[in-house]
């Protein structure tokens, strides 16, 4: 990874997110019949948001994009704020300010830049590769042929090979 490359808010909002993210625990209420099952799913959609998060820091565009929509989707929350407890009240006010300024700090030229022009980490050198036959590997194979340099091509002919006009027909409809 190119760390002198990386923007200066990088690591800080990565920082931030993580906190923001492991709130989401903060507002599961224990007192409701299914507080198990909304403790599992709230886990595995936390441990999906710090990879994302780990993405991010690490300079992927397709992270960039989604921490982007997800900060869309924290302002649109921000309609059910009166219908929320305090503790959420609280969290989603984190976030949303979080989100504003990442709505704005990722859409900058030198942050699109730096997340644009990010190496894949699949992307692998290339190699040359020399695909030459050595007479040695020829006359390990075929060891009643010496030399190949020698060799002159032969003219394709039809000579022995029986042909067969009713093939055509064989494949019509």
């Amino acid at each position: 990874m190119r760390d002198s490359n990386r923007p200066k808010g990088l690591t800080v909002t990565s920082i931030f997110m993580s906190i923001t993210n492991s709130m989401g625990w903060v507002i599961i209420n224990w007192f409701k019949p299914n507080d198990r099952v909304t403790f599992v799913i709230s886990t595995i959609l936390l441990v999906i948001g710090y990879l994302v998060i780990w993405f991010y820091w690490k300079g992927r565009n397709w992270a960039r994009i989604l921490v982007l929509l997800m900060s869309l989707l924290v302002l649109y929350n921000l309609l059910y704020w009166r219908l929320r407890g305090i503790a959420e009240q609280v969290v989603l006010g984190a976030e949303a300010a979080l989100a504003i300024f990442l709505l704005y700090w990722l859409n900058t030229r030198s942050v699109r830049e730096f997340f644009i022009t990010t190496k894949s980490y699949l992307t692998l050198p290339a190699q040359l590769v020399d695909a030459t036959l050595s007479n040695r590997l020829v006359q390990q194979h075929f060891p009643e042929r010496t030399d190949l340099s020698d060799c002159t091509p032969s003219e394709p002919s039809q000579g022995s090979v029986p042909f067969d006009s009713t093939l055509v027909s064989d494949f019509s409809l």
